[in-house]
């Protein structure tokens, strides 16, 4: 359920969003069984609707600062592009805009609370912004997460309602707007880590998050009547309760808007840049950044390092008053942005073996965590630390939402497992990757569930988080697998086939070039 509390245009580009992605899967279905799309009645209306937000966004400082955003880089402005793919473009820039803007409302408004209340209290210096910051640290043990404050939580910004809204000054808008286009143009057109790649993982992490933030209400709203009755006759006690429930149960972040909104903000930048090649080649091809880095993570590290710099940049500043106005702020958004891109880098065993030790540290024998906290007097709440099961579970959400395709629909999966391969092959054919990924794709990707989706999906079920979502992703994973084992090599032989029919393909139009250019020269 959209919740109200978002502008008019957020809270329209969200309920379009819901049914973007099943309608898709259902055209690609259809298309497949040669039957028209669902979607093919609504195309004149929906020309029209384009026509008129382009002639509209022409007119506007933010369409001005999306085209500027995409000369800055050198590569072709999207603005010229084919309409189609500019429609497109500007859809995905509006919609990772509205989903942003729709937690930094949360931000805004808590702060605006705890000011009110006297539990913020802003740098009088503000905030010393770095540009060129090296990225290089390594993960944190746990990012601090602000402990149980009774006093301090407020229903106005779990659940704003639209007036509050006005609280993130238009100036700010338009920079995340035009953030937004600037982070776009910084993706390279690659088949698998591109922008539309990194706008699922938005949706993604978007969709865990708001099933972190909206798991009280959900259980509030699969309560029997009898227990209903039971809770109004409870009185007071219910609402200091439900408090309490609510933050132990999600570890603070339901009530961290700050690190929500780095999560979301770090599933749109953690693969800037990427040049669709794995670390351990472009540790080969560009040198001076793997030394950079030590060698470790350097794709991560690098796409924080664009993120971060472009965030920093002069026209962003209003922008960042509205995502911390104080240094503590500041720090904790970084190193929570250093924590969920760099945790991404699956190929550092290392990395994910701490990982796990880290896991194991905040949840091992932790089936009695709700007695545990419900015994505590007022007092020895406030004192619970709560970071490291915080910090671990927030890194598993960008971790799902990174891989999420395969634990939804087959469909999604299939459509991004192809585009995956394409880039894979695109390499090999460039003599940038050593073997053919054709080789040992059906039996890589079995393994790859077994060895990591499968556990992953595992751990949001059992941190009890995530409510039924938990469930979802571990049985669509486990479905995915086992439809992959029954058709997998079929599929990876037609994968196959359409590389060589496009190989073909372009080395016939090259060839009629030739002899069209030497009838020419003749």
């Amino acid at each position: 359920r959209i919740q109200s509390g978002y502008s008019p245009e957020a809270r329209a580009t969200l309920e379009e969003a819901e049914h973007i992605h099943s309608r898709a899967q259902h055209d690609e279905a259809r298309e497949q069984l040669g039957l028209p799309s669902f979607s093919h009645h609504h195309h004149d209306a929906s020309n029209k609707m384009a026509l008129t937000l382009a002639s509209d966004a022409a007119r506007t400082p933010m369409y001005r600062a999306v085209a500027e955003s995409w000369k800055d880089t050198g590569r072709k402005d999207a603005l010229t592009t084919p309409a189609r793919q500019q429609e497109g473009l500007r859809r995905l820039i509006k919609w990772n805009t509205a989903v942003l803007e729709s937690i930094l409302t949360k931000v805004v408004i808590q702060r605006s609370e705890q000011r009110r209340k006297s539990f913020f209290k802003p740098n009088k210096k503000g905030v010393a912004n770095d540009a060129s910051a090296i990225f290089s640290e390594q993960i944190a043990e746990s990012v601090d997460i602000p402990r149980f404050n009774r006093a301090a939580m407020s229903s106005t910004w779990l659940m704003p309602s639209k007036d509050k809204v006005a609280l993130i000054p238009s100036k700010a808008r338009e920079e995340l707007r035009a953030y937004v286009a600037r982070i776009a143009s910084m993706y390279q057109d690659v088949n698998f880590h591109n922008f539309e790649h990194a706008s699922h993982v938005t949706m993604s992490a978007q969709k865990l998050i708001n099933k972190v933030v909206l798991r009280d209400a959900a259980e509030k709203s699969s309560s029997s009547r009898q227990k209903d009755e039971e809770e109004k006759r409870s009185g007071d006690n219910k609402g200091k309760n439900d408090k309490a429930n609510l933050f132990f149960s999600t570890y603070g972040i339901s009530a961290d808007p700050l690190a929500q909104f780095a999560v979301v903000f770090a599933a749109l930048v953690h693969d800037v840049d990427h040049t669709g090649v794995p670390n351990i080649q472009l540790i080969k091809e560009k040198p001076d950044l793997a030394d950079k880095y030590k060698n470790i993570s350097v794709a991560e590290n690098n796409s924080i390092k664009c993120a971060w710099s472009q965030l920093m940049q002069p026209e962003f500043t209003n922008l960042r008053k509205c995502i911390f106005e104080t240094n503590d702020d500041e720090s904790r958004f970084r190193q929570l942005l250093i924590n969920v891109v760099i945790a991404t880098d699956i190929a550092d065993r290392e990395r994910r073996a701490g990982e796990r030790v880290r896991w194991e540290k905040a949840f091992a024998g932790d089936s009695d965590w709700a007695d545990e906290w419900k015994s505590l007097s007022e007092m020895e709440l406030s004192t619970v630390d709560i970071s490291l099961k915080a910090t671990v579970v927030l890194e598993q959400i960008v971790l799902a939402s990174d891989v999420a395709h395969t634990m939804q629909h087959w469909l999604t999966y299939v459509k991004w497992n192809e585009r995956l391969y394409k880039e894979m092959w695109a390499a090999y054919s460039t003599g940038r990757a050593e073997n053919d990924p054709t080789e040992n794709w059906y039996k890589g990707e079995i393994g790859f569930f077994d060895g990591y989706i499968i556990p992953l999906a595992t751990k949001l079920k059992d941190c009890g988080v995530f409510g039924t979502a938990g469930d979802e992703y571990l049985g669509n994973a486990l479905r995915n697998k086992a439809e992959w084992i029954e058709k997998g090599e079929l599929i990876v032989a037609e994968f196959e086939a359409k590389i060589k029919r496009k190989s073909i393909s372009k080395r016939s139009s090259e060839s009629t070039r030739s002899l069209m250019s030497s009838a020419d020269d003749s």
